[in-house]
């Protein structure tokens, strides 16, 4: 399994996990566009690949703070993991690449 950030040139692949996931079968999704919010600076989604095809992802937001003493704070907004893939360590590996 890896790990990677979601990006334009594998953004594809991330859209066909979506479509996996809500339509109950595999395909390709159709996309008009890669999102200009995956370059923002604040946003992170990394999703996991395993058997050559995305498996679960994670998104997450930082959002700053002004302070002396913290930076700021990430939050988690979505961590999802195909059924067929559960209990195999991949939310794990996907917070432990959040953290």
């Amino acid at each position: 399994m890896t790990i990677e950030r979601i990006t334009s040139e594998n953004y594809q692949d991330f859209c066909d996990m979506l479509y996996w996931r809500a339509k109950g079968k595999e395909g390709k999704a159709p996309i008009e566009a890669v999102p200009d919010e995956l370059n923002d600076r604040n946003l992170y989604v990394y999703a996991a690949r395993e058997e050559s095809r995305f498996v679960g992802w994670i998104s997450l937001t930082y959002l700053p703070k002004v302070s002396r003493v913290k930076k700021g704070y990430v939050y988690v907004d979505e961590l999802s993991v195909a059924e067929k893939y559960r209990n195999r360590g991949i939310a794990k590996a996907l917070m432990a690449k959040a953290d």
